[in-house]
């Protein structure tokens, strides 16, 4: 099983979450650091290290790009080193996370996604890396901890790919009648047409035609 479905659409992802929500992050850091008197101090301050720290991650971007592993760790882990305090830990730790898993570091990669899970400072990062470790243990064999993961079911731009890892699960552990559910939980919230539909539609037409119900 795929972790990462395109590395490009992740990515971009994470930049386009950093340019919506960082500013704000950033300022919610000032005004908590901050205080009255201390503020033009703090205020340099911060301003500094987030230049720093977006320099860093500008960097492992880059290096996340030319799929250079080794630069990514020394980016990442130097930027979780320096910058714990800024915005970009949540992010650092998604990009490591999928970098250790192409390595074959799934102990690490799982940690990173642990975190993020239990700290990132929005549903969305949170749901993300929740959704993310629940495939990397059920892609190790550890079905019943990925199902619990997924628990409770999810709604909103999440419940596609929740329900479909959940059928995939429940398929896996021989449910044929569960993952049916799943898989027809999810088909009702994709698009009319796509790749997500071809797959669930596919899944669905592998499991056969659903039993007729008794009256």
């Amino acid at each position: 099983m795929e972790l990462y479905e395109s590395e490009e659409q992740q990515v971009e992802a994470l930049k386009k979450w950093w340019q919506e929500n960082g500013r704000g992050i950033i300022f919610g850091l000032i005004l908590g650091l901050g205080g009255v008197g201390g503020w033009g101090l703090w205020q340099d301050r911060i301003d500094t290290r987030a230049e720093a720290a977006s320099i860093r991650y500008e960097q492992l971007l880059q290096a996340m790009e030319r799929k250079d592993a080794t630069a990514v760790n020394e980016h990442g882990t130097a930027l979780l080193a320096d910058y714990s305090d800024t915005g970009y830990v949540s992010l650092t730790r998604l990009l490591l996370a999928k970098n250790d898993y192409q390595e074959g570091r799934y102990e690490a990669a799982a940690s990173h996604l642990q975190w993020v899970a239990d700290n990132a400072p929005g549903s969305g990062l949170q749901k993300t890396a929740r959704l993310r470790l629940a495939r990397l243990k059920f892609d190790r064999g550890e079905a019943a901890a990925a199902q619990k993961l997924l628990e409770p079911p999810e709604d909103g731009a999440f419940l596609v790919a929740f329900e479909e890892l959940r059928g995939d699960i429940l398929l896996a552990q021989k449910d044929a009648m569960g993952a049916r559910g799943a898989y027809t939980r999810a088909l009702a919230h994709v698009a009319a047409s796509g790749a997500a539909r071809q797959r669930l539609e596919m899944k669905l037409d592998e499991l056969g035609p659903a039993p007729a119900a008794h009256l």
